[in-house]
């Protein structure tokens, strides 16, 4: 116990991953603050350039807007809040978090630090193009039900993609570093709590937080019961594939069979 205390304190508590634990929840807080009062202006770094695949991979023709990218045609509107600014800054938090206080050096932490802001950007700037033309098809299909509307497709669709995708990021991370060997055992198939942790803490946590510090009442009761039914299905479907590719032929016979 004594000695796993101590490994903790030498790997995560040392004065230079502190220091840039610090830098990394500024920038997250300081993008966060800056998502919440911007326009499509001052969030064109992340809308242009997810317009300009969903182009590219649909031929879809969208057109600068105050409101944000607009297809005519389709009825689509990438606004500022279709900009996936919060799964940028989740994947950020989980990859330098996750993973700097394995790099011996502050040279390559800080390198991580930035590579893990370069690949949150482009991983960002992917996953939401891919949420938006599902999105677009899935919107051309029938609501008629109290129960299914298309506000709540629309984001139980939006919650699937990002934190499966997400999964699929923290398993190919997972994999690299312990392939270069900064890891120890077996962690490259591993299905950990850290993906739907940062999920939850960024999607409800926070606005739960916020809400309560501004007094916004009643809260998104609905939203918090879909978001986290849907992450801990994923997360429980993940468990059982990753149980199941684990099992060893044979192991479900009864081994006393005589």
């Amino acid at each position: 116990m004594l000695y796993n205390l101590r490994l903790f304190h030498s790997k995560y508590l040392l004065p230079g991953n502190i220091l840039l634990y610090t830098i990394s929840i500024i920038l997250a807080v300081g993008l966060k603050y800056h998502y919440n009062q911007s326009d499509t202006d001052t969030l064109l770094w992340i809308l242009k350039p997810t317009a300009s695949l969903v182009t590219i991979i649909t031929g879809l023709v969208f057109y600068e807007d105050n409101l944000g990218y607009i297809n005519i045609d389709e009825g689509i509107i990438i606004a500022p809040a279709c900009g996936g600014v919060n799964f940028f800054i989740i994947v950020f938090l989980m990859t330098f978090a996750n993973y700097v206080h394995m790099f011996p050096t502050m040279k390559m932490k800080v390198a991580w630090l930035l590579f893990s802001s370069g690949v949150a950007s482009l991983l960002t700037i992917i996953v939401n193009a891919i949420r938006i033309i599902i999105s677009a098809y899935l919107f051309k299909l029938p609501f008629d039900s109290l129960w299914i509307t298309k506000e709540k497709a629309h984001l139980a669709e939006g919650v699937l993609v990002y934190l499966t995708c997400l999964y699929l990021f923290y398993f190919f991370i997972n994999n690299w570093i312990f392939r270069i060997g900064l890891s120890n055992g077996n962690r490259a198939v591993s299905v950990g709590f850290s993906p739907i942790l940062w999920y939850f803490t960024i999607t409800i946590l926070v606005p739960f937080v916020r809400g309560i510090y501004h007094g916004h009442y009643p809260f998104a009761l609905e939203y918090y019961c879909l978001v986290l039914s849907l992450g801990i299905i994923i997360y429980m479907t993940l468990r059982l594939m990753q149980f199941h590719g684990e099992r060893k032929p044979g192991e479900s016979q009864n081994s006393n069979c005589r």
